[in-house]
């Protein structure tokens, strides 16, 4: 993997974290997360109007990204309204670059090494570890898979579809839809989100993924999915810091293998 690309992975990763904690706190995630994402817009659309490119080969590559965005916040503000950040986070991210690899190699012809195929065991067994014992595990690690869908569905599908486009634009009009919808359903409940932390998310929200996009053009998409979800880390520790989650042990140990085994996939 080129240095700049895991830099660029490495910076998504810690943005990634960061706005995550900042929306799982809130008492009304859907609003919240309406109101980062309307922060970022708004912060970033001067930079869709410097570095607009934008052809027509792009618009069915937009449309499925934005059915996916649509449906991964959806998932995403019930998921952090319901559950802990410590489990829905370590099994949405963890899955994904394994699920990446299950669709390079079944459908795009990418193969497969044995270290990748040990990063996979790895990963599903961290998996089960991150889980414990009590009310909402199993729908709180089912949500995380569902979410993961979405993102192995949203890294595929901008990857092509900026071939085609410049990488914030691109990514500024897949998420202007679903900020359409909250705003709808958030109506007058919307206004008292916006403050200092949601602006943060915000900018964070776009900043990361403009960031993870730069890293998917310059290297292979498990490779750069991987080092991006170091965030895996970062998060839990942030969520018992800053949110008091219980963390026990288990969860931890669930949490370090499930990254070491996106490093495996990384680095094979």
């Amino acid at each position: 993997m080129p240095v700049n690309a895991f830099l660029f992975a490495l910076g998504a990763a810690a943005t990634h974290a960061l706005w995550n904690v900042l929306l799982a706190g809130r008492q009304r995630p859907q609003a919240a997360t309406t109101a980062a994402l309307v922060c970022g817009l708004v912060a970033f659309a001067p930079a869709v109007v410097l570095t607009w490119r934008f052809t027509t080969a792009a618009l069915p590559w937009l449309g499925a990204s934005i059915a996916l965005e649509i449906v991964y916040f959806a998932l995403l503000t019930v998921a952090y309204q319901r559950f802990e950040l410590s489990l829905v986070y370590p099994v949405a991210r963890g899955l994904a670059p394994v699920l990446v690899l299950l669709v390079g190699t079944s459908f795009l012809g990418v193969g497969a090494s044995a270290l990748q195929v040990v990063g996979v065991v790895v990963v599903s067994s961290g998996i089960l570890l991150v889980r414990r014992r009590g009310k909402g595990q199993l729908a709180g690690t089912v949500f995380g898979m569902l979410i993961s869908l979405c993102i192995v569905g949203f890294t595929l599908v901008d990857r092509e579809g900026i071939r085609h486009a410049a990488t914030i634009p691109f990514f500024w009009l897949a998420v202007l839809p679903p900020a359409l919808i909250g705003i709808a359903l958030s109506r007058r409940s919307l206004l008292p989100e916006f403050d200092r932390r949601t602006v943060t998310a915000g900018l964070a929200m776009f900043a990361g993924y403009a960031l993870y996009l730069l890293a998917l053009k310059v290297s292979p998409p498990h490779a750069a999915q991987a080092t991006r979800e170091s965030s895996i880390v970062m998060t839990t520790i942030l969520a018992a810091v800053v949110l008091k989650e219980p963390v026990s042990r288990r969860r931890a140990a669930g949490v370090a293998v499930v990254l070491g085994g996106v490093v495996l996939i990384a680095v094979s």
